[in-house]
């Protein structure tokens, strides 16, 4: 008598669950839509091996009923009877088998085939939305700004002075003898790196 061995489905399974789970520790927390799309999945595994478990049972159910069948055939029938009892078992037995090991492949390639595609949206999908995210500025990017106190406490008396190419706050207050801090709270300059070309400003100058 043939023995008939199924593929060996929760293996599989576990290499299959072994992957979605790799990818999965690698995602985002907002990824939830995909982790439940990974859980349906293994449930169909389960489901899956379950089938499998009772079609396994279903055969060595058969086997046992060929078994009592041979004994009974055995005392009570000739050699000839026998030999025909067991060839119509072991025919029903391998159409059975045949039927078995279908319907089991054919579930296991359409269950990969619906992972892989959904692995492949997936990765394409965390591709194009990591080159988006590449692309612009970080969203929780905060950005600090220091208030500056200006002070009215500063010459009143100066001239005013257009800022020319590459002037900066230190060399003006030189140049007029005055301090950077009189420029800035005369014209509430918060940046003193801010200095644009072309601007005209009041220059604080102390009284001699």
């Amino acid at each position: 008598m043939n023995t008939h061995v199924l593929p060996s489905i929760p293996g599989i399974r576990l290499l299959i669950v072994l992957g979605l789970l790799a990818l999965c520790s690698s995602l985002p927390a907002q990824e939830s839509s995909l982790r439940s799309q990974i859980a349906s999945l293994s449930q169909r595994f389960d489901d899956l091996e379950r089938r499998h478990s009772l079609l396994t049972l279903e055969i060595d159910n058969l086997k046992a009923e060929n078994a009592r069948l041979r004994a009974i055939v055995s005392a009570a029938s000739s050699t000839e009877q026998q030999t025909r009892m067991d060839a119509a078992i072991t025919s029903a037995m391998d159409v059975q088998w045949k039927r078995t090991q279908s319907y089991v492949q054919e579930q296991f390639d359409k269950l990969l085939t619906l992972i892989t595609r959904r692995l492949d949206a997936t990765v394409e999908g965390i591709s194009r939305t990591s080159q988006i995210q590449a692309s612009q500025p970080p969203s929780n990017a905060a950005t600090t700004t220091t208030a500056t106190v200006f002070s009215n406490d500063f010459p009143k008396e100066g001239v005013r002075y257009k800022v020319m190419p590459g002037d900066t706050l230190s060399n003006i207050a030189q140049k007029h003898g005055t301090t950077i801090r009189h420029i800035q709270n005369a014209n509430r300059i918060a940046n003193p790196n801010d200095l644009k070309a072309g601007t005209e400003i009041f220059v604080p100058i102390p009284s001699k």
